[in-house]
């Protein structure tokens, strides 16, 4: 308190101003504008222009406004971008079937990457986990091998959901093989059965039987005969690359 009156002197004496009172914060504004005024008509001080204070407010705009939404935007990217995702991969059968699924292979290939995942169901989902965000929306190779199903290579642009077709193979579309009797000499004429389809063995005793994909099956019942041979009966695995040896006896 005692340093007061020695700070006015020093403001009056020294620097030229003179200390007031104000009984309300209204009474100090009237006032203080006052004084501006007569500062500004002194020419001590001068009020800013239209164009100073159009550049003050871009000023105070771009650095208080868009510097930081720029920034943040920035962050934004460098985080998306830095951040690894992961994309998951379903099959979708496209055959109507009852067959079992066995199981596949998916693999993903990107950059100079390979991965690959096993699923032991068709709902099952094979996840690739850690991939930079930055192969997104680019080309990925996709690699798909099942038993029983066409394998797929195809290029997908990556996502973080990708859904690859599939569809059943001919591997269980036909029952072929040969007949012959027990001097191992070809027999035509022979029906061939298959559930409720058949054919007949040509001259060469060779038979081919096609089989829709309804009637598909893992394992299927095969039965042959001829008048004045015993019938052949027999159930075995079905695959299109092992013919059936058939051998009728009288």
């Amino acid at each position: 308190m005692r340093r007061l009156p020695i700070f006015k002197q020093y403001c009056e004496h020294t620097l030229g101003h003179f200390c007031d009172v104000y009984t309300t914060p209204e009474d100090w504004r009237v006032k203080f504008d006052r004084q501006l005024a007569i500062l500004e008509q002194e020419g001590v001080i001068r009020a800013p222009s239209t164009e100073e204070k159009m550049l003050y407010r871009l000023k105070f705009t771009l650095s208080y406004v868009v510097a930081p939404l720029i920034v943040m935007w920035l962050a934004f990217k460098a985080f998306f971008y830095f951040t690894p995702v992961t994309t998951t991969v379903c099959l979708s059968d496209q055959t109507v079937s009852a067959l079992p699924f066995e199981g596949a292979d998916i693999t993903l290939t990107y950059s100079d990457k390979s991965e690959t995942c096993h699923v032991d169901r068709l709902t099952d989902e094979a996840i690739f986990k850690e991939i930079h965000s930055r192969y997104l929306g680019t080309p990925v190779q996709l690699s798909v091998t099942a038993k029983g199903y066409e394998p797929v290579d195809t290029v997908m642009e990556l996502e973080k959901r990708l859904v690859v077709n599939i569809r059943r193979d001919k591997s269980l579309s036909v029952v072929f093989g040969t007949v012959k009797d027990e001097a191992n000499r070809p027999l035509s004429g022979v029906t061939i059965q298959v559930i409720d389809l058949q054919t007949v063995s040509d001259e060469m005793g060779n038979f081919r039987l096609s089989v829709p994909l309804d009637k598909q099956q893992v394992q299927q019942r095969v039965q042959a005969f001829k008048k004045g041979y015993e019938l052949w009966d027999f159930t075995g695995p079905v695959s299109d690359k092992i013919p059936w040896k058939i051998i009728l006896r009288k």
